[in-house]
């Protein structure tokens, strides 16, 4: 049983067995030891799921037990470097340097005392106490490890479904066919139900990047025509077969990434420029002879006319020069067989054809206010990004009636998004901006924006929204059918959840399908974030760093990390900067939320960093456990990680260029934790910019919530709130939005 099958799953509370494993009509010794082993590790068995293990082999059941132990990350190494590592260390960062300053001095002291540790440093006798570390203390080279886990401190415990066949068909229908560019789960559970024995039905995927995956892992060559349907699309499948990026973005981005990513101290190391020849190599447009026909092919059947074809080539001319070149484009153009192809070709070197987005730059220069809304109109997923700007350039009114009249055509999720980003916008002196996936910068506000009144600022805040609310009724209207008077149960905890439009998460969630902003309670006073690294890579230095910002109500704001392991309400395991053979590495940071409030603590930002040269990691695991009971630390070896206990746990994209991530916020007062995934260039925690990531918390929680949303569309249906599910004729729940597509497809299709 690979992992990736019961992966994808168990992201969605699930396990995955197929329909030919016949379930059994009684539970049997088998499946009751299979249950105690997943209780042991958070999880209980639904009655269907637990027949459905009973008709399995011991083999079977041993497949998923190491699948799921896999993916939980249980026979990996979660030994910590100082032992008993709760109780704050005597020694500090100071004492580290010391250490440090000792070593370099030992060969010109011959007559002290000093021990030989197994790395090669050597420390004076009694300067540390050695026999509370699990490794040197002055390099953080562990020496002995762990082959355990803590086990079954939950209660109560996520219950696990049966699905079948059909429930992965569901599913894989549900988020190709979802309007909303896809998470980074999402995209990795596509990937793992393509290597599922079993066809996947035919679909029209809505984005584009889940276009890119359909036509590579399921559609087949013969009917790449039937999807990539213009010049964009196959420059973006180009693009994907290359870097396999689903995102495009300039190789000068990713080369100034690598440099970065080997910069340390603002010194550029020496294995920098073999990182940069690599990846150029890897970036290489190579193409054999079959690709080449492939694309030309595609090009000359294109139903666009050629000049419609340039103009969508245009705002990626100068990486369109380099596909022609490499696919030998002007070769085929020559053939009898490919006119359309050398007449395209011909008008894009000669720069004959008109861009409709110059066409509104143009009028927007002359200030010819109806040529714009003319052009806009033709275009109204364009015109519902660029509606602000216009709004403050024109007459906001007319801007604003000449959007309602459209406004059937545009997109729901843009209607959202718009409504939801208004009050950042125009209330707002400045605002958080994703260039790449992996940077994130406050910019300031547009200086028309900032010319603004309060009380203008406002109106047009308003008018904003009530127009995307009509819009949305009118769509709402529209789209659905004889509904009047129907009972809708929208259960409470979806107006806690914001719908998953305009951030898009670069972390694999493991255990969960969290969006960003989306909080989660607390179960006790102790919170323990983990992070581990370092699984499948041989012995070397690769120095992770676990590390948490506290932000006091003062403003004040104070590290507990690598240079500072402990203070009022925060304890840090130690800081591990070399890895050992294949199980990898961790460390902790235990939170007391009840001293971190008498401390008078306001929040708790958790952040990962890569401070060796490089990115962060793709074999790291990284979130948070909590638990109403007391959880406990191995004296031995420092273990204090309990998969049952886990809240969040998440790995690293293997795409991921940011050398920093701050993944989680706790808000002490309300003892609830915020997944953020905010990437930031940053070698240790120093580098993070607390008011940053408090304006990204805030556009966040400004987002339109999951039951707002269906709210919204009851009223616009003329439907009832129902008070229990029973009572209702549609019910929405908790499971229900667990799939991030489902509510996509329900409100934003």
């Amino acid at each position: 049983m690979e992992k990736s099958v019961v992966s994808f799953s168990l992201r969605y509370n699930a396990l995955y067995i197929p329909d030919n494993v016949v379930s059994a009509e009684t539970v049997n010794n088998r499946a009751l030891s299979f249950a105690v082993k997943m209780a042991d590790y958070g999880f209980m068995l639904s009655p269907e799921l637990l027949l459905a293990v009973s008709g399995m082999d011991d083999d079977q059941i041993q497949d998923y037990v190491k699948a799921v132990e896999s993916i939980l990350g249980i026979g990996l190494n979660w030994a910590s470097l100082r032992k008993n590592w709760l109780t704050p260390p005597e020694n500090t960062w100071e004492d580290v340097k010391l250490g440090w300053l000792f070593n370099e001095l030992y060969p010109y002291l011959p007559e002290s005392q000093a021990i030989e540790l197994p790395c090669g440093h050597v420390l004076p006798k009694g300067f540390f106490p050695l026999e509370k570390y699990n490794g040197c203390p002055i390099c953080g080279t562990p020496f002995e490890l762990a082959d355990f886990v803590l086990e079954g401190q939950s209660n109560p415990r996520k219950l696990l479904n049966l699905w079948r066949d059909k429930d992965v068909y569901e599913l894989f229908r549900s988020i190709m066919e979802s309007p909303v560019a896809p998470q980074e789960s999402a995209v990795e559970t596509i990937k793992e139900i393509s290597s599922l024995p079993i066809s996947m039905p035919q679909v029209l995927p809505a984005t584009k990047e889940m276009m890119l995956l359909y036509c590579h892992y399921f559609a087949g060559a013969d009917r790449l025509r039937e999807y990539l349907t213009t010049p964009s699309l196959i420059f973006s499948y180009l693009w994907y077969l290359n870097t396999d990026i689903l995102r495009f973005y300039k190789p000068s981005t990713i080369y100034r990434q690598i440099i970065y990513s080997y910069t340390s101290h603002g010194m550029v190391t020496r294995g920098a420029e073999q990182a940069l020849e690599k990846r150029k190599d890897e970036l290489k447009l190579k193409y054999d002879r079959h690709s080449c026909r492939l694309v030309a092919d595609l090009l000359e059947n294109c139903d666009m006319t050629p000049e419609q074809m340039c103009a969508d080539m245009h705002p990626r001319r100068q990486m369109w020069v380099r596909f022609i070149r490499a696919l030998r484009l002007t070769e085929f153009a020559r053939r009898k067989q490919y006119p359309r192809l050398r007449s395209m070709l011909d008008l894009f070197y000669r720069k004959d054809y008109k861009v409709w987005a110059g066409e509104v730059a143009k009028a927007a220069n002359q200030k010819n206010e109806e040529q714009v809304l003319k052009l806009l109109k033709m275009r109204p997923g364009i015109f519902a990004r660029l509606l602000f700007s216009t709004m403050l350039t024109f007459d906001a009114e007319r801007v604003a009636g000449a959007f309602v009249e459209i406004g059937e055509a545009v997109p729901p999720r843009l209607l959202v998004t718009l409504s939801m980003y208004a009050y950042n916008y125009f209330n707002s002196n400045s605002r958080v901006v994703q260039p790449n996936p992996t940077t994130r910068k406050d910019i300031t506000a547009n200086p028309k924006v900032l010319r603004l009144s309060q009380s203008r600022r406002d109106y047009m805040t308003s008018l904003v929204r009530n127009t995307m609310q009509e819009a949305l009724r009118r769509h709402y209207m529209a789209s659905v059918g004889d509904t009047f008077g129907k009972k809708v149960y929208i259960d409470p905890q979806l107006y806690h959840i914001p719908v998953g439009i305009g951030d898009r998460g670069q972390a694999v969630q493991q255990t969960s399908t969290l969006l960003q902003g989306q909080q989660i309670p607390v179960e006790g006073d102790k919170l323990r974030v983990f992070l581990q690294w370092g699984e499948g890579l041989p012995r070397m230095t690769l120095d992770m760093d676990l590390s948490g910002l506290i932000i006091y109500e003062d403003g004040a704001c104070r590290p507990v990390a690598y240079f500072n392991l402990s203070c009022e309400g925060a304890v840090h395991s130690g800081d591990i900067r070399s890895i050992p053979d294949n199980v990898g590495t961790a460390e902790y940071i235990e939170l007391d939320i009840p001293a971190l409030e008498k401390s008078g603590a306001k929040q708790v930002f958790f952040m990962s960093n890569a401070y060796s040269v490089g990115t962060i990691n793709p074999n790291l695991k990284l979130g948070w456990m909590s638990s109403k009971y007391t959880m406990v630390v191995d004296e031995n070896t420092g273990v204090a990680y309990d998969p049952s206990t886990v809240q969040m746990l998440a790995a690293v994209d293997s795409s991921n260029l940011s050398r920093g991530l701050v993944f989680a916020a706790l808000d002490v007062e309300k003892r609830q934790v915020t997944w953020l995934e905010y990437p930031f260039p940053g070698q240790n925690i120093n580098d993070a910019d607390a008011d940053s990531i408090n304006l990204l918390l805030r556009r966040l929680e400004s987002k339109m919530k999951i039951g707002e949303l269906l709210r919204l569309r009851a009223d616009a249906l003329g439907q009832q709130l129902a008070a229990k599910p029973e009572e209702a004729d549609e019910t929405y729940t908790l499971d229900w939005a667990s799939n991030p597509a489902n509510p996509a497809e329900l409100l934003l299709k």
